[in-house]
């Protein structure tokens, strides 16, 4: 078995859910939904990034409705 993942790396520090912006892009957002519904893992990680380094902070929720 393999694995399909989209990795989501938010690089905001007030977010708390990730969700596709449709009102910027609704057929991104119609494919995401199509992608995870045939499986692929969506994987939403608050990052804080300095010039330094890139630093996964947290796991955070999505919601596709």
């Amino acid at each position: 078995g393999h694995r399909a993942v989209m990795l989501f790396l938010i690089q905001r520090s007030d977010g708390t859910i990730f969700r596709p912006a449709d009102h910027i892009d609704a057929e991104y957002g119609r494919m995401l939904r199509v992608a995870f519904e045939q499986g692929v893992e969506i994987l939403p990680y608050q990052a804080q990034v300095s010039p330094e380094e890139i630093k996964v902070t947290k796991k955070i929720d999505f919601d596709l409705r």
